[in-house]
């Protein structure tokens, strides 16, 4: 990534596990934990130790765990489904320094997804949201085939 760029983003995945609370024939709401690992933070402009340039940029991994939530509407009997799936998730582990500007943040995990029979379109929204109100987005667009 580009000198500057907001940084966040994931290891081995985020992964939301979740009971069935509510169903019917053509909705389901379900509530569960959200587990993950994310990288947050900023590119440094430079790495080099010479460099006269602001070096200036923190990048921090942590753990994340929290709440999550699942909903699946059917659109009649077309055989489309949305599916919506979001998480709050409270990180733990690494700290930032204590003179950094960057504070640890919450993150909001949402993922939004149109299925018909195999196929889907979804779109991931994850914000890094800190006290000052400051948030770090990261925004993933995909279609694929279920298997």
């Amino acid at each position: 990534p580009a000198a500057g760029t907001p940084i966040l983003t994931s290891i081995f995945g985020w992964h939301n596990f979740a009971f069935s609370a509510f169903h019917s024939d053509y909705v389901q709401l379900s509530l569960g934990l959200h587990a993950g690992d994310y990288w947050y933070g900023i590119e440094p402009l430079t790495t080099h130790k010479r460099s006269e340039q602001n070096t200036s940029g923190s990048r921090y991994y942590y753990g994340a765990t929290g709440p999550a939530w699942m909903a699946d509407v059917a659109i009649g009997n077309t055989g489309f489904w949305v599916h919506y799936e979001g998480a709050y998730a409270f990180l733990w582990g690494g700290q930032p320094e204590p003179d950094s500007l960057d504070v640890k943040p919450d993150i909001l995990n949402q993922t939004f997804e149109v299925r018909w029979r195999q196929l889907f379109v979804t779109a991931e929204i994850v914000y890094g949201m800190n006290d000052w109100g400051n948030r770090i987005k990261r925004q993933q667009f995909g279609f694929g085939i279920s298997i």
